[in-house]
């Protein structure tokens, strides 16, 4: 079963949702964290509840409407790489955005990201510029392109 991971923020509140590709070829969405809690029933005011409700609703529906969009699997550079000689030498994990794949439905996107991760595997891992990655390489699952590397900045000794 393939889950995908995804947080949603409207108005200041935020949700994340897991997304579950079912064997039988359905989705199946779980909300796992919220802003809102399990406590709506217990805000002490008609007005909370309703904006709580509003934001909710509008939530989902930018939920649906991303569903809709498709699916991006992302290719990433893992690895360590050296921060510095201070007490001895001390390394830092990475990841950095090499290339993504858009495909329609959550089951294509994970059958090629079980392709992808296979190739890895045996050593015939896709390389779009050539070179040999010093560390591995990963894959996710996501909405939307990530452009960012992580950590965003070079980490320093503290």
């Amino acid at each position: 079963m393939t889950t995908m991971t995804t947080t949603i923020e409207r108005g200041g509140v935020i949700v994340d949702f897991d997304i579950e590709l079912l064997p039988n070829g359905q989705a199946r969405y779980r909300v796992w964290n919220t802003d809102f809690g399990d406590t709506l029933d217990e805000w002490p005011s008609n007005q909370w509840r309703t904006h709580a409700n509003e934001l909710a609703r509008q939530i989902i529906c930018e939920l649906e409407h991303r569903l809709q969009r498709g699916f991006v699997v992302q290719m990433y550079e893992v690895g360590q790489a050296y921060g510095g000689p201070e007490e001895g030498g001390w390394w830092y994990d990475y990841r950095q955005p090499i290339e993504c794949w858009f495909r329609t439905t959550l089951a294509e996107a994970a059958a090629l990201k079980k392709e992808l991760m296979a190739d890895a595997a045996e050593g015939r891992g896709y390389s779009p510029d050539g070179r040999d990655y010093d560390g591995g390489v990963a894959f996710s699952i996501r909405f939307d392109p990530d452009e960012g590397r992580w950590p965003p900045v070079r980490p320093t000794y503290s």
